[in-house]
C-alpha cells in the first residue's frame, strides 16, 4: 500500500500543474480508460482538483496545492483558446469600478454546448464579435489582463450596454477617467448603444 502511494505521489511530481485526460494519456503511455481510473482515484484521496465538471482538465494539487489558482487561466485556454476578458473583470482591472467581481467574465466563441470552468462566468459570442474585435484594434488593449486577451475598458462598457439583460454599472459605481468619452463614444457608435451612455453623462462631462 505504502509503495502504491508513494509511485502515485512521484508520479504526479513528475507531471504539470494542468494537464487535459489526453496528455496524461500521452504522457503515461496509457489507454484513456486506464487513465480516467487513476484520476477518479486521484480525485478521491484530494491529489488532483478537476477544472469544472466534465471539463478533462486537472490541477495538479499533489504538486502544487495553488494549481487551482496559479493556472485558472491556463486550464480556461485549454478549453477555449479563443477566450477574451470582458465585462466587469475588464472595468474593475482598469480602475473603472472599485467593485470586486467573484469570477472572471470571459466571452468565448458560441457553440452549442460548453464546458464550465470554476471561478469563470463564459459569455457566448457568435464568430462575427471576435472578427469585429480583431479588426477593429482600438478594441483591444495593449495589455493582456489575467494572461488573456483583454477588451479595452471602452470596448467592455460599450459591449455590456450593447445587451439589455448584461449587468450595467450603476452610475454612482463607475469613475470614467478622463479621456474617455471619445473612446467611448468610438465604441458605442459601433455598437450601436449610444443611448445608454446617457445615464453617464455627469462623469463623462469631467
Amino acid at each position: 500500500m505504502t509503495a502504491t502511494y508513494t509511485s502515485a505521489i512521484e508520479r504526479l511530481k513528475n507531471l504539470p500543474d494542468v494537464f487535459t485526460v489526453n496528455t496524461l494519456s500521452r504522457l503515461m503511455d496509457c489507454p484513456k480508460p486506464t487513465v480516467l481510473a487513476y484520476l477518479s482515484r486521484w480525485k478521491t484521496k484530494g491529489w488532483v482538483a478537476q477544472a469544472g465538471p466534465r471539463s478533462g482538465v486537472y490541477f495538479n494539487v499533489a504538486k502544487n496545492p495553488l494549481a487551482a489558482i496559479q493556472h485558472r487561466v491556463d486550464a480556461l485556454l485549454m478549453l477555449y483558446p479563443s477566450a477574451m476578458l470582458m465585462g466587469e473583470s475588464v472595468l474593475h482591472a482598469a480602475g473603472w469600478i472599485t467593485q470586486i467581481p467573484q469570477a472572471l467574465h470571459v466571452a468565448v466563441e458560441k457553440r452549442p454546448s460548453y464546458v464550465q470552468v470554476q471561478g469563470v462566468v463564459l459569455h457566448p459570442k457568435p464568430l462575427r464579435w471576435f472578427k469585429t474585435v480583431a479588426i477593429l484594434k482600438p478594441a483591444l488593449a495593449k495589455f493582456a489582463s489575467y494572461g488573456l486577451r483583454t477588451l479595452t475598458p471602452a470596448w467592455a462598457l460599450a459591449d455590456l450596454l450593447a445587451n439589455p439583460l448584461a449587468w450595467h454599472p450603476d452610475a454612482d459605481d463607475i469613475d470614467l477617467p478622463e479621456g474617455s468619452k471619445a473612446q467611448l463614444a468610438t465604441a458605442c457608435a459601433q455598437l450601436g448603444c449610444a443611448a445608454g451612455v446617457a445615464q453617464y453623462d455627469d462623469q463623462l462631462s469631467h
